[in-house]
């Protein structure tokens, strides 16, 4: 599974690394999602999975079970909604960044060679 892993971010870098300028449809032509597979998708998001399986384990007491779970809820809707504002205000002032000159293959280059980095750690360990 380690070299599967590695294998798969490998192949992400690279496509990271010398994906071209979008279009004015969208990467391939492609559209957003909609609601029902927006949802379907973060259903099977792991990272997801992963931090609720944490947040369960380390403060859910289970003596109040409906008032535990409705607090944790309300720590996920909140960290998520300012967290996901941010990353769209972000995201808007780099694709504004990113549209002048060559800036936005070097930057491609860069972030695919920081993702192939990532995997040295994974296969040495």
């Amino acid at each position: 599974l380690k070299w599967l892993g590695a294998a798969l971010l490998l192949y992400i870098a690279w496509r990271v690394a010398t994906s071209g300028r979008p279009t004015d449809k969208g990467s391939e032509g492609g559209r957003p999602f909609t609601f029902v597979e927006a949802f379907a998708f973060q259903a099977v998001n792991p990272k997801a999975w992963m931090m609720s399986i944490g947040v369960s384990s380390a403060y859910l007491t289970g003596a109040a079970p409906l008032a535990e779970a409705a607090a944790i809820g309300g720590v996920f809707i909140l960290s998520n909604i300012t967290s996901a504002h941010a990353w769209t205000a972000f995201g808007a002032a780099m694709r504004d960044w990113l549209a002048v000159g060559d800036r936005l293959p070097v930057f491609n280059a860069i972030m695919g060679l920081a993702l192939a980095l990532f995997v040295i750690p994974i296969v040495l360990v």
